[in-house]
């Protein structure tokens, strides 16, 4: 096992995993024991699916092997169905905003990671639909809406069209890889992933490599668009934040 993210050594991240493998244990056993304990059961619900998200994101930035962590990722969907099934949880909106001048862009990176994660697994039809309606959302977002019917492109007939990016300051680069000429696209991509980590500087876990929350920084949204559409990343698979190993093993299997 060959560690992938620098900033943390192994010890590290062995000690985060264990630690949110236990936490989303002992929910789930108070869940199923003794559910009148909890004022809020949608929070345990989130919390687990929260939980469960870190712990696949640790376990790629740990090194290990994608065969290991394809099993999983099925049972993220469940945990994200459940969630949003409870009557209290809070609207998975894109544009949620903070102030009248911020938006929210959590939901949105955790939009399209779950996207990528579905390329990047082969995730099956009925998990894509399952998928599909827990990102919700329809006709919210150009690039989302690109991603999901590159895979369902018959549900172009059941969503609304999108007519921009939400995000168009951190996206636009990204975006425009998908339409570029093949002798552009490694270019926009190149663009995207150098200003990544400074375009993200409003998500919650911007910085958290100085924190003890920190399960690695992977822009997995530049994974997702390489695969779906089949893009040649031979000029940018170095670059820091590329999940490279991700993209590999899709394209080996």
């Amino acid at each position: 096992m060959s560690q992938r993210e620098p900033f943390k050594d192994l010890s590290y991240f062995n000690e985060r995993i264990e630690s949110r493998i236990e936490q989303v244990v002992k929910r789930e056993r108070g869940l199923a024991e003794n559910p009148a304990q909890y004022v809020k059961i949608d929070s345990v619900l989130d919390d687990i699916f929260e939980l469960s998200v870190s712990v696949m994101q640790a376990r790629y930035s740990r090194g290990e092997e994608l065969a290991a962590l394809a099993p999983a990722y099925p049972g993220l969907i469940r945990k994200w169905e459940r969630y949003l099934q409870h009557p209290a949880h809070e609207a998975f909106a894109f544009d949620f905003p903070v102030t009248a001048n911020r938006m929210y862009l959590d939901n949105y990176t955790d939009a399209l990671r779950m996207l990528a994660w579905a390329y990047i697994f082969d995730l099956d039809e009925a998990y894509w639909l399952r998928l599909v309606k827990c990102i919700g959302n329809p006709g919210k977002d150009l690039l989302v809406e690109r991603l999901i019917l590159r895979r369902l492109p018959w549900l172009s007939t059941e969503r609304p069209p999108a007519t921009q990016l939400v995000y168009p300051n951190a996206y636009q680069p990204l975006y425009e890889s998908l339409d570029a000429p093949a002798g552009a696209q490694a270019a926009q991509l190149t663009t995207f992933l150098r200003g990544w980590y400074k375009a993200m500087k409003r998500v919650s876990w911007h910085g958290n490599h100085k924190q003890g929350s920190f399960f690695g920084y992977w822009a997995w949204e530049a994974a997702a668009v390489t695969v779906a559409f089949g893009l040649d990343d031979t000029r940018y698979c170095d670059l820091p934040y590329y999940p490279k190993d991700a993209v590999a093993y899709t394209r080996t299997r």
